[in-house]
């Protein structure tokens, strides 16, 4: 079963996996987000976020042409600097175990997390 957002609301336990990838840094409310993701799952569902890795320090990412877009006004907004760390600093807040973590040779960390029963 597919389903793609447009008016910002999931059916409730409808999903085994909610997947979101290079997308997350993008959302201006994440916790609004983990919520309704976490309505979305089926008992024992999980989510997989995949998010650029970066160093959170615009010297280090500089190296990194595209890393520049994630970069605003001479420091760095919510976007994929914070998006890693944001999101597992929030997953026990809203109904998620301690995530999984994987960096991926392609320059992505991938992030899963089982809904917490309850």
């Amino acid at each position: 079963m597919g389903f793609r957002l447009t008016d910002g609301t999931l059916p409730e336990s409808a999903y085994d996996l909610v997947c979101m990838f290079d997308a997350f840094h993008h959302v201006p409310d994440p916790e609004a987000l983990l919520d309704a993701m976490r309505r979305a799952l089926r008992p024992g569902g999980a989510i997989l976020v995949a998010e650029p890795l970066s160093s959170g320090d615009p010297t280090t990412d500089a190296d990194d042409p595209p890393a520049v877009l994630t970069y605003a006004d001479g420091g760095h907004g919510f976007g994929a600097v914070e998006a890693r760390g944001g999101l597992e600093a929030l997953l026990p807040e809203h109904g998620f175990g301690a995530p999984t973590v994987h960096e991926s040779d392609a320059g992505y960390a991938v992030i899963r997390a089982l809904a917490v029963p309850g």
